[in-house]
C-alpha cells in the first residue's frame, strides 16, 4: 500500500528570497523502502505546510533568515536553526546562533563545497572564548534510491574542529530528505534527551567530551 508523506520543498525567487512549498511524496512498502524507518519517527516535514502553498523560511523559524551558501555561483545549501550550541565536557554551553545567522557579521563559509554526490557546509568561527580556530562542518551526500524513485540527501556527519589540530566527529546517518526538499527536526543533537541523532564516531577521539545541539534544525 502506498503511503503519502508531506515534504517541504525549498524554492527561490528572482529577487533573492527563499520560500517553502508543500509537496506529497509517495513511499513504497516498508520492505522495499529503506527510508521509511528513518522518516516516520522524526517528522522531518515542516508542520502545517500541507495547509499552505508557500511560506517564507525566515518567518517560520526565529529572527534570522536562512544561511545561504553558493558554490560556483549557484545556491546549493540553505541552512537554518533557532539555536546552535556546543559544550566541552562540563563547561557552559556556547551559543553560536547569532554568529551563524547575523547578516551584519556573517560566518565564514568559504570552505563549503557542493558537487553532484557530496556537499560540505563549513562554518568557520575563528576564536570563540577559549577555543582557537573553531570550525563546524556538516558533511552531506546525495544518493539515488530506486525504491523511492528520486535522489535523497543524507547528513552523514558533523565535525567540530578546534585548537587548530583537534577534531570531534559525530555520525548522523539517520537524517534524510528528498534532494529537492529540506529536512526539519526539532532537535538534532548528541544529547540522549533529544534521541541522540548525532552519535560520537569513536571513543578514541575527543567527540565523547563534546555535546552539540541544533534546535529547529532545517537544511
Amino acid at each position: 500500500k502506498e503511503d503519502p508523506k508531506q515534504a517541504t520543498r525549498v524554492t527561490s525567487s528572482q529577487d533573492g528570497g527563499y520560500g517553502l512549498e508543500s509537496e506529497e511524496v509517495i513511499l513504497t512498502p516498508e520492505d522495499e523502502n529503506p527510508l521509511r524507518r528513518i522518516l516516520q519517527p522524526f517528522n522531518w516535514h515542516q508542520p502545517g505546510m500541507s495547509h499552505s502553498k508557500r511560506k517564507l523560511l525566515q518567518s517560520l523559524m526565529g529572527p534570522y533568515g536562512p544561511l545561504s551558501v553558493s558554490y560556483n555561483g549557484k545556491t546549493c545549501i540553505l541552512f537554518k536553526a533557532k539555536r546552535l550550541a556546543i559544550r566541552y565536557r562540563n563547561h557552559t554551553f556556547i551559543d553560536l546562533t547569532e554568529r551563524v545567522f547575523n547578516t551584519n557579521a556573517p560566518v565564514d563559509t568559504k570552505g563549503s563545497i557542493c558537487t553532484k554526490e557530496k556537499a560540505t557546509l563549513s562554518l568557520r568561527f575563528g576564536d570563540v572564548e577559549d577555543l582557537r580556530g573553531l570550525v563546524i562542518r556538516l558533511q552531506m551526500s546525495n544518493t539515488f534510491y530506486e525504491a523511492a524513485g528520486q535522489n535523497w540527501f543524507t547528513l552523514d556527519s558533523v565535525h567540530i574542529h578546534y585548537n587548530w589540530t583537534q577534531e570531534a566527529t559525530f555520525n548522523a546517518s539517520e537524517v534524510y530528505a528528498p534532494a529537492t526538499s529540506s529536512y526539519h527536526c526539532q532537535h538534532v543533537s548528541s544529547l540522549h534527551k533529544y534521541d541522540t541523532l548525532l552519535v560520537p564516531s569513536s571513543h578514541t577521539d575527543t567527540s565523547a567530551n563534546w555535546h552539540i545541539t541544533f534546535t529547529d534544525f532545517q537544511v
